[in-house]
């Protein structure tokens, strides 16, 4: 069976960004890229496949590409605001163990007057895929449904399929941009640790995070906390450096039954600043 590793948090950015949405209204040795089938978005943005190489891990890095419309742009795994994250179903595929999703650096742009993380132009998302057998050909085939925005939002589906023989390679220019872009582990970045407190607040709860730092750090544009539950959302409500250390206040509002838990290690952090995006997982008790 083929796993994908990037449906469970895409399903839950989805879930709660499609609420927010409607408040807002034949084998070559050089495999070439794959075109998506046309669908009625295609003057708005358009997929494609890119066949990649092969890692030294033997695993293939392959691409999906989307091309925008001047003027139009599409989402981040988790956009924040308005917007509709990327879904990648691979079912069709053959010869693929896992398909593993890396999100480049996104922009931040205006949505209907809120900050979203999106991108524009294009975008190109690397893709590492766990092959069930190398010396064989694979064929990687992909439906992706994904939001596209500019005065309005518009739902998209495309679907492509690409045959690629163990000798292809294609792409892998605008693949290795994107993956340069990907986010870096807080400890390359200067972080030596993190710790988060919580207390009820109102109607919900209040997240203090403090991570260290061995200078004094950036204050990022934008912090996006994913938590591991559908049923809670995190909203950053700001973000200040101080020598040492970063401070990060933020809301958590629960939509479940029951006790409120929320599993701290799975907690992910991003960091969206100009020059760099940060990632970090995990926030225990100070």
């Amino acid at each position: 069976m083929l796993t994908d590793l990037s449906r469970p948090f895409l399903a839950r950015s989805a879930a709660r960004c499609l609420t927010a949405c409607a408040l807002a209204a034949g084998v070559l040795a050089a495999a070439p890229a794959a075109r998506a089938q046309p669908n009625a978005q295609d003057d708005i943005s358009q997929m494609t496949l890119l066949p990649g190489w092969i890692t030294e891990r033997g695993t293939r890095m392959a691409g999906v590409r989307i091309t925008l419309a001047p003027g139009w742009k599409t989402y981040w795994r988790a956009p924040q605001g308005i917007g509709i994250p990327p879904q990648f179903d691979w079912a069709g595929s053959q010869n693929v163990a896992r398909a593993q999703v890396h999100f480049p650096a996104p922009e931040v742009l205006d949505s209907f007057g809120q900050l979203s993380l999106a991108y524009s132009d294009e975008v190109v998302f690397p893709v590492e895929l766990t092959l069930q057998d190398p010396a064989k050909p694979v064929r990687l085939a992909l439906s992706l449904s994904y939001g596209v925005c500019a005065e309005v939002c518009v739902p998209a589906l495309s679907g492509a399929a690409l045959a690629i023989p163990p000798e292809a390679t294609g792409g892998g220019a605008a693949i290795r941009a994107a993956w340069n872009t990907r986010p870096v582990a807080a400890a390359a970045a200067g972080f030596t640790g993190a710790g988060c407190t919580i207390r009820p607040a109102g109607d919900g709860y209040a997240l203090s995070a403090r991570l260290a730092h061995r200078g004094t750090p950036a204050t990022p544009r934008m912090v996006v906390f994913e938590p591991a539950a559908d049923d809670i959302w995190i909203t950053t409500d700001r973000a200040s450096a101080a020598p040492g250390e970063l401070r990060i206040d933020a809301t958590i509002d629960y939509f479940g039954e029951g006790a409120f838990a929320l599993d701290r290690g799975a907690l992910r952090m991003t960091l969206i600043g100009d020059g760099r995006t940060v990632e970090l997982t995990g926030c225990p008790a100070p």
